[in-house]
């Protein structure tokens, strides 16, 4: 395969509509393999479940349990903050790699050109319908257009981080909350798969007259599209899988406000210690050292919510320098999929 690929045209053939074009493709391919991997895995866990369960192996609660709670200090480097939320996670979501791909171009007014087009446009997946991607701009423009706003870097961390420390709590209790109601969803889900397979499992062992082991148990891989079941079983595999995703989703949410509660709980000076508060020289310099933690802190806490947001975005776009700096070169924790830069022949470096 080859790892660099080169499109060439004169000015006004469609090359950035290519880009476009191609980035779809590209997308829509990823994210067909993390949706199908996600799907396989997902109902493997539920199998696995079920066996145990059935057998006896497991005396555990049908409800998913969350792992210890992330405890933050504001002693913690940035990695060890990313490593807590990364660890926050739960025991029974189940996790896989989306799409990560990078569009890159010389100008900001060509990566602005790059998202407006995207936005207007959209992708299609393979039944040609309509859907748009989570998209990421680094450095984007101040705008009150609200699309262009949900694609800012800058927009989606200052909308975490103008949030108080009770404010993110209570988000995070709710968000909770909402995963609790979500497990009892994937309980019924789980009961309605181990009742087909109990009943799929007899099937076979009646006409095939053999025990079933662990790794062939409630194994329905090889149903045919025209029997019955067919579409009963896909159907709640696509059920389990959005339910995973939403989980996810809310999972991922919960850590950063979480952790942004027991970060951000000095975030307003102290009135009284404050550097315009008149006394000695000892509360002054108290009140400045104050001051240095909290603004320290605050950049600890917003560099990990924006490797946050890079790491888990599908399509990040950038223009070629800020694609070498620090925040993408030493902080994010993701590879990528694929790098596209438009207008490539403009680059001056490599």
């Amino acid at each position: 395969e080859n790892k660099f690929t080169l499109l060439q045209g004169p000015p006004g053939t469609g090359k950035t509509r290519t880009a476009i074009e191609l980035l779809n493709a590209l997308h829509l391919c990823q994210f067909q393999k993390y949706y199908k991997t996600l799907s396989h895995k997902t109902w493997e866990k539920v199998r696995e479940s079920a066996y145990d369960r059935v057998t006896g192996r497991s005396h555990t609660s049908s409800v998913g349990r969350r792992r210890t709670g992330a405890i933050y200090s504001k002693d913690m480097t940035l990695g060890d903050i990313l490593d807590a939320m990364e660890n926050a996670g739960s025991d029974d979501i189940v996790l896989s790699p989306k799409p990560h791909i990078l569009v890159c171009a010389p100008s900001n007014a060509a990566v602005d050109e790059l998202v407006r087009r995207l936005i207007n446009q959209n992708f299609r997946d393979n039944e040609n319908k309509v859907y748009t991607p989570d998209i990421l701009r680094i450095g984007s423009k101040k705008t009150e257009n609200e699309a262009w706003k949900m694609t800012s870097l800058d927009a989606r961390v200052d909308e975490f981080m103008n949030k108080g420390a009770l404010e993110a709590a209570g988000i995070a209790r709710q968000a909770d909350r909402d995963l609790f109601g979500m497990r009892e969803k994937l309980t019924n889900l789980k009961r309605t798969a181990r009742q087909f397979m109990e009943w799929w499992n007899a099937g076979m062992i009646k006409h095939s007259n053999f025990n079933l082991n662990r790794e062939s148990w409630g194994k329905v891989n090889n149903i045919p599209p025209s029997d019955s079941n067919h579409r009963q079983i896909e159907e709640l595999k696509v059920h389990l899988t959005q339910l995973m995703e939403c989980m996810r989703s809310c999972e991922l949410s919960r850590n950063r406000y979480d952790m942004l509660a027991q970060l951000n709980t000095d975030s307003k000076p102290n009135a009284q210690t404050g550097l315009g508060f008149v006394g000695s020289d000892r509360k002054k310099k108290k009140a400045t050292d104050s001051t240095t933690r909290r603004q320290r802190n605050e950049i600890i806490v917003r560099r990990a919510l924006e490797t946050s947001h890079l790491d888990e975005a599908e399509i990040v776009f950038c223009t070629l320098s800020t694609a070498g700096s620090e925040m993408i070169v030493n902080r994010m924790r993701r590879a990528w999929d694929f790098v596209l830069i438009d207008e490539a022949a403009q680059s001056v470096e490599l």
